[in-house]
């Protein structure tokens, strides 16, 4: 999982290791503080 929006607006993704994995890719460029907040609690708890 990644929360944030990488540097340049570039994300480097290693597609071999991906799909030989099966490791889905899914994106969304919305959310709010409220979202990111709810994500940060889902990870202390340990439900990420």
């Amino acid at each position: 999982m990644l929360v944030s929006l990488p540097a340049g607006g570039a994300l480097r993704v290693p597609v071999l290791d991906t799909v030989l994995n099966g490791i889905p890719a899914i994106d969304s460029i919305v959310g709010t503080r409220q979202d990111l907040a709810e994500v940060f609690a889902l990870r202390a708890a340990g439900r990420t």
